[in-house]
C-alpha cells in the first residue's frame, strides 16, 4: 500500500492524516490538525480494525453495498485458482489486506 493510498483511506474515513511538525515538550504536534502525540503515526491499513472502521464508514455512507459487489466482481475476475462461492467470497473480503481493494475501488471513482 502506497503513502498515496493511506491518504486517501485516512480521508475517506474524515480523519486526519497528520504531518508532524514539531515537538512541544516531549510531544509531536501535526500541523495540519493540531493534535499533540507523544509518538507520530498514522493508521497502516494492516489490521482488522482499520478494516472494520472502513466498512463503517462504507455503511455511514452508504457505499458498502456498491463496494461489496464490486469486490465481489473482482474477487471471480482475479481471483481464478479459488473455485466462487459466497463462503470463499467472505472468508477472502474478510482480511486486513481488503484495506487495498478499498483504495482501489476509490481510486477508479466508483463511489
Amino acid at each position: 500500500m502506497t503513502e498515496g493510498d493511506k491518504i486517501l483511506l485516512t480521508e475517506y474515513l474524515w480523519e486526519c492524516f497528520h504531518e508532524w511538525d514539531y515537538f512541544t515538550g516531549s510531544s509531536l504536534i501535526c500541523r495540519k490538525c493540531k493534535v499533540s502525540a507523544n509518538h507520530g503515526h498514522n493508521r497502516t491499513f494492516t489490521t482488522g480494525n482499520d478494516l472494520l472502521d472502513l466498512k463503517d464508514k462504507m455503511v455511514e455512507k452508504v457505499d458498502w453495498d456498491e463496494f461489496f459487489f464490486w469486490a465481489q466482481k473482482y474477487f471471480v475476475e482475479n481471483v481464478p485458482h479459488v473455485k466462487y462461492s459466497w463462503q470463499m467470497f467472505t472468508h477472502w473480503l474478510l482480511r486486513p489486506e481488503t484495506c487495498q481493494l478499498v483504495a482501489d475501488w476509490l481510486k477508479e471513482g466508483t463511489c
